[in-house]
């Protein structure tokens, strides 16, 4: 399996909440596009598929809506959440040099550690949602050998300017360690095409998942928890 792709695998849902990468010219708050593809493009990925309701009888349309809602209230009274997320593989890239707020990173910070890898802009309306979430889970995971590292992503048009980076997480308080991406190499290594994305690495410094837009409360405990199983 060649690094950073993505592989087809069971429980693997389709993306949502995801700011797509931003077309010039496009507002900042512009709509996110639920269209999301992950780069490179794979071969084969699982996707959901709903069915056209338009199309089928009035009885089967009966049919197909109490299913549906009975499927919701199932899922509304399972203690576990939904997770939606892409298996990828390979070695995680390295991060290392100045954080935005002036601190060193280096792969000794993090080697043998889970690592959480979240690509955001502060332009980026799920992405300043979310960041809140991944400073409570850093801080409370700081003992566990978690870390969570930001990584500014600038590419598609997405606003390249560090001192409103640094104002955004400031007035948030995030003091997990965030970088810099102005080239977009790091994106192109960890095969992120749009924002947010976080990928969740293994204690061995293998990327296992990608979260495909905004994290909610309980999806990053279920991830971790998967990497524990076989």
């Amino acid at each position: 399996m060649l690094p950073g792709r993505l592989h087809e695998g069971r429980g693997d849902a389709a993306p949502r909440e995801m700011a797509a990468t931003r077309r010039a010219g496009s507002p900042a708050s512009g709509a996110q596009n639920p269209a999301y593809r992950p780069a490179p493009p794979p071969s084969h990925v699982y996707r959901s598929v709903s069915p056209d309701l338009g199309s089928l009888g009035g009885v089967r349309v009966r049919r197909a809506l109490f299913m549906a809602a009975a499927l919701v209230l199932a899922s509304a009274c399972s203690s576990k959440p939904e997770v939606s997320y892409v298996r990828v593989s390979g070695p995680m890239p390295s991060l290392s040099g100045q954080t935005l707020t002036g601190e060193g990173i280096e792969p000794s910070d993090y080697t043998g550690k889970v690592v959480v890898v979240n690509f955001w802009n502060q332009d980026c309306p799920p992405c300043r949602v979310e960041m809140p979430l991944l400073q409570r889970e850093a801080q409370r995971r700081a003992g566990s050998g978690v870390i969570v590292i930001g990584v500014l992503y600038v590419g598609g048009n997405w606003p390249d300017d560090p001192d409103a980076a640094r104002s955004f997480l400031a007035r948030l308080g995030i003091t997990y360690p965030n970088v810099l991406d102005s080239s977009s190499d790091l994106a192109r290594r960890f095969g992120i095409a749009g924002i947010p994305t976080t990928t969740v690495v293994d204690r061995s410094g293998q990327m296992r998942f990608q979260v495909l837009g905004r994290l909610h409360s309980g999806q990053l405990d279920a991830l971790l928890a998967m990497l524990s199983e076989k």
